[in-house]
């Protein structure tokens, strides 16, 4: 199951590295980038020294809770999984999307299985709910982005339970 999607410059592992429990998580890069490696002994060393860096470390990871908790809200309390693709498309919407005349763009770097396996549903599903909101002009999808082009009616089918 993929949990979330991280954003150049976020910090992943931070839990793991404050309490010094394993990650339990597997982490995997869908485009070019860099990662760099802080030990726990540098981390807690950092968050001694400097104050400031330790608020900042509590603001990262009080959102990436919030991520979670979103997201975790999403597969529990949504009914359908038409509730769940909507939600996640107007999440990316308003974290990764871009507004274009067409609508707000989201480059979209997974495939329909991975997608799926966000939204703990089956890749067959997806592409039938992809084709849904394309046949309504809710989105519109080409190659590597997708544009919502009514933001209200995706969120009509957010919130629909």
């Amino acid at each position: 199951m993929i949990i979330r999607i991280a954003r150049g410059g976020e910090v992943l592992g931070l839990y793991a590295g404050l309490t010094g429990r394993p990650f339990e998580a597997t982490a995997e890069m869908v485009e070019g980038g860099r990662v760099d490696f802080i030990s726990r002994q540098d981390l807690l060393g950092l968050l001694g020294s400097q104050q400031s860096f330790g608020l900042d470390l509590v603001e990262m990871f009080s959102r990436q809770y919030s991520d979670f908790v979103d997201h975790t809200r999403m597969l529990a309390l949504s009914e359908t999984a038409l509730e769940k693709l909507a939600r996640l498309i107007l999440r990316w919407g308003r974290d990764f999307g871009e507004r274009t005349s067409d609508g707000v763009r989201v480059r979209v770097a997974l495939t329909q299985e991975e997608i799926a396996q966000i939204i703990g549903a089956s890749r067959e599903t997806v592409t039938r709910l992809f084709s849904v909101l394309k046949r309504d002009q809710i989105i519109r999808v080409k190659r590597d982005a997708l544009w919502i082009r009514d933001s209200d009616a995706l969120a009509s089918l957010a919130q629909a339970s």
